[in-house]
């Protein structure tokens, strides 16, 4: 699925040439904690967070009196286009170890994607399915909601199972025996097979 639009906000862009002073203005004004670098075409070159400030200048005891966006922007920028998926967005966020990243057309930024607004999307949809769950659950019948436990329980118990994998062998022969027995009663008591 192509990236949603609430999931997207507008990008503040800046000039590469602009000075830092301004750029830390510009956050401020607009209560972000990135710009968009842009290039005398428009087209993005590079991200400033305020973490860029933070340790490129004031870190450094800079003059940014006479410092540009260009010397302490990050060059290495990472983006995605609208038509990647939400899963490819989280995956390359997480290998380059960013939080935000500039959705580019042509080279062009179009709108910004950040973890944290997909974090909320994630959590909303979550509560929704436990909601959808609940209101299943309630209606359902009690032999139903015995299979539904009996499958749950099993599920929960083979993962278990998967990460004793790496246990020693004992360890590991015990617990998997006294999981068998555990199921068994389970099936018996709500009637399984």
């Amino acid at each position: 699925m192509p990236i949603e639009t609430r999931l997207t906000r507008d990008a503040v862009l800046i000039s590469v040439d602009a000075p830092v002073e301004e750029a830390a203005h510009l956050m401020g004004r607009e209560a972000v904690g990135c710009l968009v670098c842009v290039d005398a075409d428009g087209k993005a070159a590079g991200m400033l967070t305020d973490r860029d400030l933070a340790l490129r200048v004031v870190g450094r005891t800079c003059d940014y009196h006479t410092m540009s966006v260009s010397d302490v922007m990050t060059t290495d920028l990472v983006a995605v286009s609208a038509e990647d998926r939400l899963e490819t967005i989280v995956g390359r966020m997480k290998t380059r170890g960013v939080r935000r990243v500039p959705v580019l057309e042509n080279d062009r930024p179009v709108s910004l994607v950040s973890l944290d607004d997909i974090l909320q999307l994630l959590a909303a949809e979550l509560h929704d399915l436990g909601t959808e769950a609940r209101q299943r659950y309630r209606h359902s019948t009690a032999a139903a909601r015995y299979e539904h436990l009996r499958e749950g329980t099993e599920h929960r118990l083979e993962e278990i199972g998967h990460r004793l994998a790496f246990a020693n062998w004992f360890v590991r022969k015990s617990f998997v025996d006294e999981l068998d027995s555990l199921r068994d009663r389970l099936r018996k008591a709500v009637g399984g097979d």
